[in-house]
């Protein structure tokens, strides 16, 4: 996403998506394509991708409308449509911000955003590739209300691991953090990874979470990292990264029966004073028996420093 200034930035100033698909790997780029117009305030883009189809959403930031544009054949053609709305954020400078997700396995697509600013989160799910998304379809609500803010969005992710076809949704409820999973015909019920809150692994203490990364593999198998909030007695909200006192960590379990148990908590990024946040986690997962590879954001609070990190582990 573009903007016409950093320094002097200008809320109401044009923000306009943007993007290239690579081949060969990353080895050669397409020429960029602009998804919205010049004048357009666009905010928060995602893409998906499986094989050759690809998916992007983002908010309109002038109209709260949700727009997805869909590619066929890697980027060669586009369709742009408004898949749903939003009222988070009416009346700031910023304009509206649903925060949409989107992933996809295959034809199985999920999307995912906040539709008030009480946090209540929907998603639409479809095993047409999206195609059946028209008229602005109703969504399913996921979650009646959770915390609204600019890092506990959904987090929406397919199998990749050759066996599995589902999509799973991470996000934050008003006391944990939880997953749904769509197989092709339903959106499963929620499923709690971690809450609620306080929650205690390793003699440390988490009172809260955000960014869950949920990705199906195998038959029924689940693995999921995100951001955990330390209980600290000097930060009124623990998960409020950017407080001077905030330290975030990652956190990563994993379930093999669709999210009925867990692995106990697994810490894969522990913050220190130098790097007190570890959040924005991205997670592969390779079948049930397999790695799983991470990277995530390790930053300052006030992003004076910060460093995109990575580690891969065995299954849990």
């Amino acid at each position: 996403m573009t903007q016409r200034s950093y320094l002097k930035y200008l809320p109401k100033a044009p923000r306009r998506v943007w993007i290239r698909v690579g081949s060969q790997q990353g080895g050669s780029w397409s020429t960029p394509v602009a998804l919205t117009g010049a004048a357009t305030r666009a905010d928060y883009p995602v893409v998906a991708a499986s094989g050759n189809a690809v998916w992007v959403v983002w908010t309109a930031g002038d109209t709260g409308a949700i727009r997805m544009a869909f590619s066929p054949d890697a980027g060669d053609s586009w369709s742009i449509r408004t898949i749903g709305r939003t009222t988070s954020g009416r009346g700031s400078p910023e304009g509206y911000a649903g925060y949409p997700a989107i992933g996809a396995s295959g034809t199985n697509v999920v999307a995912a955003w906040f539709a008030t600013p009480a946090g209540r989160q929907v998603a639409l799910t479809s095993s047409a590739g999206g195609s059946d998304w028209v008229s602005t379809p109703t969504p399913a609500t996921i979650t009646g209300a959770s915390p609204n803010d600019d890092n506990r969005y959904p987090v929406v992710r397919g199998a990749d691991d050759g066996v599995s076809d589902r999509v799973a949704v991470g996000y934050t409820t008003a006391d944990g953090v939880a997953v749904r999973v769509f197989d092709g015909g339903t959106l499963s019920g929620e499923r709690t990874v971690d809450g609620p809150w306080p929650a205690t692994a390793g003699g440390r203490r988490w009172t809260g979470a955000y960014g869950a990364s949920a990705v199906p593999f195998g038959g029924d198998g689940l693995a999921v990292a995100y951001a955990a909030c330390r209980s600290r007695q000097s930060v009124k909200d623990p998960c409020r990264p950017n407080a001077r006192d905030a330290r975030i960590d990652v956190l990563y379990r994993e379930s093999t029966d669709l999210g009925s148990s867990w692995t106990p908590r697994r810490v894969l990024a522990r913050a220190s004073r130098s790097v007190r946040v570890n959040e924005a986690v991205s997670l592969q997962a390779d079948g049930p028996s397999g790695l799983r590879w991470f990277t995530w954001l390790a930053r300052s609070t006030g992003w004076t420093s910060y460093r995109v990190l990575g580690r891969s582990a065995h299954a849990a």
